[in-house]
C-alpha cells in the first residue's frame, strides 16, 4: 500500500483559501464594472455585433434585450423618425403578424405606432416602425405593461412558473399594470431622469400612484395637462377594446411619450406584441381592461389631486407636497444590474 499522504500544512491551506478569496473579489469586481458600463456603449457594440456599423442605436430604449437573440435584441434607427425592432423567434414570434394585420381594425390601428413594414438587415428580420421621440427637444417616456398575467400561452412550463411568480409579486396581478421603466431627457441631451424594470418591480400597489406621479411630473411638477389628454385617450382605447374585441394581449404595454417642454401633443401607444393572440377562449381580454380601467382611474386621481392641491394654503400645500416626496423614497432603487427577461418582450422607448 502507499504510505498515506501527509495532511496539508496550516500555511498551504491559507494560502488556498486566500487565493479563493481573491479569485471571488476579482470577479464581483468585474461583474460591477459590467453593471457600470453606460448602456449606450452596449448598445453601440450590439450595432457592431449585428453588422450594422451604419444604422446607430436607439437612444430611447428604456429596456428590454440588448445585442440579438431569438426574443429580440437592440432597437436601431433606421432613418429619421423610423426605427427597427428585431423580431423575435419560437414563441415570442406574433409581433410581425400582429402589425401586418391592424389594417383590419382601423379603430385599433390608430393607438399603435406607425408600421412601415419589415427589413432583413445582416440575415435577420425587423418591423420598421414609427418614433415617437422624432423631433421633440426634451422627450420624456414611460412604459406600462399591462393586463393580469405575463405567462405566454405557448411558453415552456419553466417560463410560465416563473412568469406567475413574478406577476404575483409585482402589481401585474393585483392592479393589471405594471411600470416597467421611465426616461426624461433634458433639452441640452442626455436623460435626466431613468427608471428601469427593477424599479417597476420594487413599487407596492398602495406605492403605484406616487410613482406614477413621478414619472409624469416634469422638474418636480405634475403634468397636468399631459395626464387629461392621457385620461382621455384611454377612454377612447377602452371603448375600442370593448366593442370590438380581437386579441388576448400578453405581456402588451402602454408607451406614454410627451414633450418635457410642452410644445408638441403627447402620444400613447400600444407596444410589445410578441405574445399576442388572436381571442378563443373568451370573449374579451378582461386582464387587460381591469389594468386599463385602473391605470384611467389613478391618473384621473392624480389631476384631481392637483387640483386640490392648488387651492390649499402656501403652508398646507407645502405639508402636502412634502408628505408626498416622502412616500416616493421606495423608488431611487438602482435598476443598472436588472436582467431582461428570457422570455419577455422588448419595451422601446418610442414603439414596441
Amino acid at each position: 500500500r502507499p504510505p498515506p499522504q501527509a495532511p496539508p500544512a496550516p500555511q498551504t491551506m491559507q494560502l488556498a483559501v486566500l487565493a479563493a478569496g481573491l479569485a471571488l473579489i476579482a470577479a464581483a469586481s468585474w461583474k460591477l464594472r459590467r453593471r457600470k458600463q453606460s448602456r449606450s456603449e452596449v448598445e453601440e457594440g450590439a450595432a457592431h455585433a449585428l453588422g450594422c456599423k451604419s444604422l446607430e442605436p436607439f437612444s430611447y430604449q428604456i429596456a428590454g434585450h440588448i445585442g440579438l437573440s431569438q426574443h429580440g435584441g437592440t432597437i436601431l434607427v433606421t432613418e429619421p423618425g423610423k426605427i427597427a425592432k428585431p423580431v423575435a423567434q419560437g414563441a415570442s414570434a406574433n409581433e410581425e403578424p400582429f402589425y401586418s394585420s391592424l389594417c383590419l381594425t382601423p379603430a385599433l390601428e390608430r393607438f399603435c405606432p406607425a408600421y412601415h413594414g419589415y427589413r432583413i438587415i445582416s440575415g435577420h428580420r425587423f418591423v420598421v416602425l414609427q418614433d415617437l421621440t422624432h423631433g421633440l427637444r426634451a422627450p420624456c417616456m414611460v412604459d406600462i405593461k399591462l393586463g393580469t398575467s405575463t405567462v405566454a400561452a405557448k411558453a415552456p412550463w419553466s417560463k410560465r412558473i416563473t412568469h406567475l411568480a413574478k406577476d404575483r409579486e409585482t402589481t401585474t396581478r393585483s392592479l393589471g399594470l405594471r411600470l416597467i421603466g421611465a426616461m426624461h431627457c433634458a433639452p441640452s441631451g442626455g436623460p435626466s431622469l431613468r427608471l428601469g424594470k427593477a424599479w417597476g418591480k420594487a413599487v407596492r400597489p398602495m406605492q403605484m400612484l406616487a410613482a406614477l406621479r413621478r414619472v409624469f411630473s416634469v422638474n418636480g411638477s405634475l403634468c397636468t395637462r399631459v395626464l387629461v389628454h392621457y385620461i382621455d385617450a384611454l377612454a377612447q382605447l377602452l371603448q375600442v377594446l370593448e366593442s370590438q374585441p380581437r386579441w388576448q394581449l400578453v405581456s402588451s404595454s402602454l408607451l406614454f411619450v410627451f414633450d418635457a417642454d410642452g410644445e408638441r401633443e403627447p402620444q400613447m401607444r400600444m407596444i410589445d406584441f410578441a405574445h399576442s393572440y388572436q381571442l378563443e377562449h373568451c370573449d374579451k381580454d378582461y386582464g387587460y381592461l381591469f389594468g386599463l380601467r385602473n391605470l384611467r382611474a389613478m391618473l384621473q386621481a392624480l389631476v384631481e389631486g392637483e387640483e386640490r392641491l392648488l387651492r390649499l394654503p402656501p403652508s398646507a400645500k407645502r405639508d402636502a407636497l412634502s408628505s408626498s416626496s416622502s412616500s416616493e423614497d421606495y423608488a431611487d432603487a438602482d435598476d443598472a444590474d436588472d436582467d431582461a427577461d428570457a422570455d419577455a418582450p422588448d419595451h422601446a422607448g418610442s414603439v414596441a
